[in-house]
């Protein structure tokens, strides 16, 4: 076999190949800025599984506490129900599993949080449902005509602030961390109720639901529109 010499390499042009195929001088940081994005799609999978073991989604660490800091924190003693209310969520939830289509889903009792108490000493939980709906439950005599205290709802967003609530003299709602106040007019002219650990509430009769307004944080108002 003959060689030509014209197609010979020489070992400074061999070294100079090998230097263009090495790529950058500081591979770790491009090995860093490419590996982030697996390792956010690995957590995502971690926490899918997590749910699937436990065969229930718990709304709470998905949003359905967002926005109320009465919530926020890591469920005590204090935060479980009683008997009387727990059986309360049972029964809300037999009736939750009759709407077609189950858009709420189901009460999550176990994932209960107190957050404050109404002015006629009631007291309020939140509650998070297997389809990350937020419940507001209330505590009712399950002997009254009072015993239906559960209310579920989307998750606070900025079209919704507030939720409201009137029943037998009882106006209330549960409202988010940038509201400050609730206004509205009654038969002895205007009222306005501060807001405490998410919570508000008024008792008395004549409340005219239709001139409810928001007070925020930030000094500003905009009337309530429902939700």
């Amino acid at each position: 076999m003959t060689t030509d010499a014209n197609t010979l390499i020489s070992l400074d042009e061999i070294g100079s190949m090998l230097h263009a195929y090495a790529g950058a001088s500081e591979p770790q940081t491009a090995r860093k800025r490419s590996r982030r994005p697996m390792r956010t799609v690995v957590l995502a999978a971690a926490a899918a599984a997590a749910l699937a073991v436990t065969g229930v989604a718990i709304a709470a660490s998905l949003g359905a506490f967002d926005g109320i800091s009465a919530a926020s924190h890591p469920q005590t003693s204090t935060d479980q129900l009683d008997s009387a209310m727990a059986a309360m969520v049972a029964d809300a939830n037999i009736g939750l599993a009759s709407i077609p289509g189950d858009p709420d889903g189901q009460v999550v009792a176990s994932d209960s949080r107190l957050i404050g108490q109404l002015v006629d000493g009631a007291r309020i939980y939140v509650m998070p449902t297997t389809k990350d709906k937020l419940c507001i439950v209330r505590q009712t005599t399950p002997s009254s005509e009072e015993y239906s205290g559960v209310t579920c709802i989307d998750p606070f967003s900025q079209k919704e602030p507030t939720t409201l609530e009137s029943t037998m003299g009882l106006t209330f709602g549960v409202a988010r961390d940038d509201v400050a106040s609730i206004s509205f007019n009654t038969p002895s002219g205007q009222v306005t109720v501060p807001v405490k650990n998410n919570v508000w509430s008024y008792q008395g009769s004549g409340v005219d639901l239709s001139s409810v307004t928001i007070n925020f944080q930030d000094g500003s108002s905009e009337p309530f529109t429902g939700q």
